[in-house]
């Protein structure tokens, strides 16, 4: 079985059922909504995909 996450929850899901469901929001995305962010001019959270 060939998955193009890493993510446990997302490639567990794939594993069992086939299925991959896009649009998991990842742990800096709820950190920035918490937090909030220092900067205007840069994002809050960068994301290097796999």
């Amino acid at each position: 079985v060939v998955g193009k996450t890493g993510v446990h929850s997302q490639a567990t899901l794939l594993q069992a059922t086939g299925f991959q469901l896009p649009g998991f929001p990842s742990a800096g995305s709820w950190v920035s909504h918490a937090l909030g962010s220092e900067s205007d001019n840069l994002p809050s959270f960068v994301v290097l995909p796999d």
